[in-house]
């Protein structure tokens, strides 16, 4: 029985350092998206491919900040079943008592 949990907490690392290295490409493309943005930190008008440019490169900003917060929805919620084996389920609505 021991070997099992052993290697179910191998998995579960596994899978944690596997989600920390997909947030961590994450982070680095997102601060690549937001660096192109800098020029709307100055007070200016943007041309017309300016203007293009700086609403593609927030798109891509927008995309990765999706993309990081499905993840961790993702994450939290296969942490949250596999949870609900080992401790007892809640009615809807019931409050915890602790």
């Amino acid at each position: 029985m021991e070997g099992v949990a052993d290697a179910a907490h191998l998995r579960d690392l596994s899978a944690l350092y596997g989600q920390v290295a997909e947030f961590d490409a994450l982070e680095k493309e997102e601060a690549k998206a937001a660096a192109s943005l800098t020029p709307l930190g100055f007070d200016r008008r943007l041309d017309g491919s300016s203007r293009t440019q700086m609403l593609a490169s927030l798109a891509e900003v927008d995309r990765i900040n999706s993309l990081m917060a499905l993840n961790a929805t993702r994450h939290w919620l296969s942490r949250i079943t596999s949870m609900s084996a080992f401790h007892p389920k809640l009615p809807l609505g019931q409050a915890c008592a602790d």
